[in-house]
């Protein structure tokens, strides 16, 4: 569709190269996931596209957070499965995607695939992490296997500034992770302190390190 928003083709993309049985979403209620959301039922249309939501139980605001994908997801006439998950001890972030992919993985049979939200700003932070961790150089993948199907992150070639745009010009909300302002969680570092200044001397970061990761 030539009229299509490059969100809405870059999804579409993806659903057409993969040909699934269903489309599920990760939806998460925050900006990215919103996107994907959005897309996803201008491309296949509402009645083809089930989110998935995991509580996490991590913060105050958690229950809100699910309140949120309900009623976004019931105004949009989307199916929503959802469910509180358990998050193991070590690493919160590594557990909490753990637990996360998990309940994800309940759902996919073989030819599913599973949208995810992801923007090229995650794609760098994931990368420096790694090097500075001394873990390698190796950034976001674009697709994957979960279960018995698949994921995709369609949105990695996007700056989150574009996401914001698609769904404000969609008229969605979407609600703010407070733990995004905790500046000693590493990734939280990187966000506000690094990227930025890196991005202003080398404005073509994302595609630098995207490159050198492939």
């Amino acid at each position: 569709m030539t009229d299509a928003s490059p969100v809405e083709q870059a999804v579409r993309t993806e659903i057409e190269l993969r040909g699934p049985a269903r489309v599920f979403v990760g939806f998460s209620g925050g900006l990215d996931s919103t996107a994907v959301l959005l897309a996803a039922c201008k491309v296949v249309g509402t009645d083809a596209v089930v989110a998935l939501h995991a509580n996490h139980q991590l913060q105050d605001e958690a229950d809100a957070f699910e309140t949120h994908c309900v009623s976004v997801c019931s105004a949009l006439g989307v199916r929503l499965e959802r469910a509180k998950v358990t998050v193991g001890a070590g690493n919160v972030e590594a557990a909490a995607r753990d637990a996360r992919y998990a309940f994800f993985a309940e759902f996919l049979d073989a030819r599913d695939v599973l949208l995810l939200g992801h923007h090229a700003e995650d794609a760098v932070e994931t990368a420096l992490l790694r090097l500075v961790q001394g873990r390698g150089l190796l950034t976001v993948p674009p697709a994957g296997r979960l279960g018995e199907g698949e994921f995709v992150r369609p949105l990695l070639g996007f700056a989150k500034s574009e996401l914001r745009d698609y769904v404000t010009a969609q008229r969605g909300s979407w609600v703010v992770d407070p733990t995004n302002l905790d500046s000693s969680l590493d990734r939280n570092y990187l966000r506000p302190e690094v990227t930025p200044r890196l991005r202003t001397r080398w404005p073509l970061l994302e595609q630098k390190v995207a490159r050198v990761a492939e």
